[in-house]
């Protein structure tokens, strides 16, 4: 996912870059953390209900699963869960993410150790499960948006600088009318 974040600043910018690089990544770092936690295990779904959700979103299209290999799951593992198999996969990426944000450009990105099982035995006609994995739906697009915007204009309005930190929950509050007043002299959008 994409986003853009736009800062109003008066006066010399050189010197503010780096503190608001460090105030929108580490919003971008919690946006991460709130998918990780909450949108991510949504993936692991039935299939038919992965598909009805996240199918035309991908692209390529939803590549339903053989009869056969859904039989073999059921039979051996008791469960017809899409992107899982014996769980392995689920485990690993569930519990585990390194975040990251950037040293010199406004970005953030999680790796997920243990999702390199997730294209094993990659064919042409296998499903694209990297795409699987972490596509969103705009929904939960718009609500990623909502937490970092959220943290960053709070942090810009409170100009302390950012501690990056775990986010517990996704209830954010609604930012409050004062925060999104435009600047003196320029008109509301």
């Amino acid at each position: 996912m994409n986003m853009n974040v736009m800062v109003t600043e008066k006066g010399p910018l050189d010197a503010k870059v780096k503190a608001h690089r460090e105030i929108v990544n580490a919003g971008l770092s919690d946006a991460v953390r709130v998918w990780h936690k909450n949108m991510l295990p949504g993936h692991f779904v039935t299939q038919e209900a992965f598909e009805a959700k996240y199918g035309a979103l991908i692209p390529g299209g939803f590549v339903k699963r053989g009869k056969r290999y859904s039989k073999r799951k059921a039979f051996r593992y008791g469960h017809r869960r899409n992107l899982e198999y014996s769980g392995e996969l689920k485990r690993n990426v569930v519990t585990q993410v390194v975040i990251s944000s950037g040293a010199r450009k406004f970005s953030a990105s999680a790796r997920l150790p243990g999702s390199q099982k997730a294209n094993f035995k990659r064919s042409a006609a296998a499903p694209n499960m990297r795409d699987e994995l972490i596509v969103t739906t705009a929904q939960e697009d718009q609500r990623l948006a909502q937490v970092a915007e959220y943290l960053i204009a709070q942090a810009l309005n409170a100009n302390t600088p950012v501690v990056t930190r775990p986010v517990e929950s996704t209830s954010v509050p609604a930012m409050p009318a004062s925060a999104y007043a435009a600047p003196a002299g320029r008109p509301e959008v």
